[in-house]
């Protein structure tokens, strides 16, 4: 395999021996902060040396190519937790919407005055929603829906 071929450019080349990738290795695992001398010190190896495998193996290039691959993968997984949470928010709207809609279809069946109970009941969802936010960020799952039907039914029983 040429190194062209390679899919990931930080990978070991085929024409670097052990050492020389050990120090790429180091040079890379240095973070922002590296450099050819500091590796040479953490490998009891000459500057010289360590600049010359660093220029005949392409670590600069390679480096970049890696923290370009990191960025975009922690970019991406950050992607996907936001949409697993829009979607099961989407999920608890959609259960409290179609709960309120039911409810609405009660006090027009029976020519009851929904609006007080309607604000109430949207104040309610309101809340939950917040104590919901809070939860995720304290890391617990949240009873959202579950805590706004009861409060819901609190409501209709002429509790608060």
């Amino acid at each position: 395999m040429t190194d062209s071929d390679q899919p990931y450019p930080w990978t070991r080349r085929d024409d670097e021996t052990d050492p020389a990738y050990e120090a790429f290795r180091t040079y890379l695992n240095q973070g922002h902060d590296r450099s050819c001398s500091s590796v040479a010190r953490s490998l009891g190896k000459s500057t010289q040396l360590i600049t010359g495998w660093s220029a005949k193996h392409g670590w600069v290039e390679r480096v970049i190519a890696h923290d370009r691959h990191m960025e975009t993968a922690s970019t991406d997984g950050h992607a996907e937790e936001l949409a697993r949470v829009r979607n099961k928010h989407l999920v608890i709207t959609d259960k409290l919407l179609d709960h309120l809609n039911t409810r609405l279809d009660h006090y027009i069946a029976t020519q009851s005055d929904p609006s007080v109970r309607w604000i109430q009941a949207m104040s309610v969802a309101l809340k939950g929603q917040e104590s919901a936010v809070r939860m995720r960020e304290a890391g617990k799952e949240s009873g959202l829906l579950e805590t706004v039907i009861a409060k819901l039914e609190r409501l209709e029983r002429g509790q608060q």
